[in-house]
């Protein structure tokens, strides 16, 4: 169990940080998903092998539309842990002190 101390030292940053990269990969998903959602074969690429492609590509960009929407949650979860940490840290300290510094 950490102490009250080691508490008073936890820093959010790291956690927003780490938030903020989700989120850009998140979006990065998003932009890739949307553009190989939007794709249409042309008319050469007809018949099973066109049609075994489209499905696959289907498949692909549900695929990333789940990993987009896992990233994000996570990203969530960093802010609002990173929040606790915000407002858990100047109760932390405010005891330490209270305590004589231990």
């Amino acid at each position: 169990m950490a102490t009250v101390a080691e508490i008073a030292t936890w820093r959010s940053g790291p956690l927003r940080e780490a938030s903020a990269d989700l989120k850009t990969t998140a979006r990065r998903y998003a932009e890739v998903a949307e553009g190989l959602g939007g794709f249409v074969n042309d008319e050469v690429f007809v018949g099973e092998a066109g049609d075994a492609e489209a499905a696959s590509r289907r498949a692909l960009v549900d695929d990333m539309g789940d990993m987009q929407r896992i990233l994000e949650k996570a990203a969530n979860d960093f802010d609002a842990i990173a929040d606790a940490i915000d407002e858990l840290v100047p109760e932390a300290e405010g005891i330490r002190i209270e305590l004589g510094g231990a």
